[in-house]
């Protein structure tokens, strides 16, 4: 449907995201889920975002269906929260540096602190909770170039995250940019995340409508997503007959 996605397991997409971090060119990764999809069907600019990030990585177990589904499986779901915790997991010697920005007040500090008492040797360059507001822009990217982190972890929500990485990165020094969507909430505690058996069995998003019902409106993306997959599905079915 007009966004590649990366046929890359998880250890792969954090060794790509590790070297990277060393170059000075900065680079985008955006966590694709299924809203992803649907929104990027009616927002031109946020699919153009997409269809031009560095790396983009399945976080759905629906884009996993669909692509089995359309003759490629992807190998594995790689959600923002556990991106986070690999690339901490892996970090060595102060590096690489990761700046937490976004969500609600507090959360991203706390979101840190949790991910440095699990991972000790992680090396936060800081947090900040702000308005995505554009006008707010410099003043936000003038405090994040100050704490010079080689990974910018953004936590808006799509698209708002996207288009704000988009708008910003010829400005940031990071690295890297990665949308991490509502990861924070899961790191600080804020949310209770899944069982990992609903994980596994791709009912995360399930437990999560039932912690905080008022997301039901966002569900509606799904049955638009298998919708165009469907679509999809039967196009290419036809081409290669």
């Amino acid at each position: 449907m007009g966004i590649p996605i990366s046929n890359l397991r998880m250890e792969e997409a954090v060794s790509w995201i590790l070297a990277s971090a060393k170059g000075s060119d900065t680079k985008t990764v955006h966590t694709v889920n299924p809203e992803f999809i649907v929104q990027a069907q009616r927002n031109t600019k946020f699919q153009s975002v997409l269809r031009n990030g560095d790396l983009n990585v399945a976080d759905g177990v629906g884009i996993i269906g669909a692509s089995i589904l359309l003759g490629s499986k992807l190998p594995e779901r790689i959600t923002g929260v556990d991106l986070i915790q690999e690339i901490a997991k892996a970090s060595s010697g102060n590096w690489p540096s990761m700046y937490f920005l976004g969500a609600e007040r507090g959360i991203a500090e706390r979101a840190a602190t949790n991910l440095l008492q699990i991972y000790p040797q992680a090396t936060i360059a800081g947090y900040l909770s702000v308005d995505a507001d554009s006008r707010m822009d410099q003043k936000t990217v003038s405090k994040i170039n100050l704490a010079d982190p080689d990974i910018l972890l953004v936590a808006f929500g799509a698209p708002t995250q996207e288009l704000w990485i988009a708008r910003n990165k010829a400005q940031l020094n990071a690295s890297i940019c990665i949308g991490v969507g509502g990861s924070f909430d899961y790191l600080s505690g804020h949310v209770k995340r899944a069982p990992v058996v609903l994980r596994k069995l791709g009912l995360e998003w399930g437990f999560r409508l039932y912690k905080q019902p008022k997301r039901w409106k966002r569900m509606l993306a799904l049955p638009k997503f298998v919708s165009l997959v469907l679509r999809q599905s039967m196009f290419h079915n036809a081409k290669n007959r």
